[in-house]
């Protein structure tokens, strides 16, 4: 089995069980991890089409315009929408003051518990590194997808506009 095959299980397990630590610990937060994964793209990319988030966070629009609004419907003013001067039926989303307020308090949180839990099993210099190769891995993957979309004729001006205002 190829070394990426593997290190991809692994992964897979993994991204499991930080869900289910995350939904046990904090499950007394307003939004869980998944929303928590929309605020963070939104924090470094707002304001962004529904297609462009999508394309961020490697999920369907259609995922990213149902988070988009389970969000929304917190009543917690996360996220917003606003007319997309670019695009008519395609509108941006944006991260609120008050979802930076919540989505970098939890983040101070977060740090602070997997401090603790793994206190010096693990190297800050060896995450850096693992961030580093899954970052190259990813970026070459997803410029085969743009390759592939573009031999195939997809498109993003297929965006969806069903997000509330």
């Amino acid at each position: 089995m190829h070394p990426l095959l593997a290190a991809n299980e692994e992964w897979i397990v993994f991204a499991s069980i930080i869900k289910e630590v995350s939904d046990r610990n904090w499950a007394d937060e307003p939004v869980d991890l998944l929303h928590r994964r929309i605020l963070r793209t939104l924090r470094k990319k707002s304001p962004i089409t529904l297609a462009s988030l999508a394309r961020e966070r490697a999920i369907s629009r259609q995922h990213a315009r149902k988070l988009v609004n389970q969000i929304m419907e917190t009543g917690r003013d996360f996220v917003t929408t606003s007319p997309n001067p670019a695009h008519k039926t395609a509108p941006l989303v944006s991260l609120t003051d008050a979802g930076r307020a919540y989505i970098d308090k939890h983040d101070v949180e977060v740090s602070a518990f997997i401090t603790e839990l793994l206190q010096d099993g693990v190297f800050n210099e060896e995450l850096v590194t693992t961030k580093r190769i899954i970052r190259e891995i990813r970026t070459a993957m997803e410029n085969w997808v743009v390759l592939y979309d573009q031999k195939n004729g997809n498109s993003d001006d297929e965006l969806d506009s069903e997000l509330p205002t």
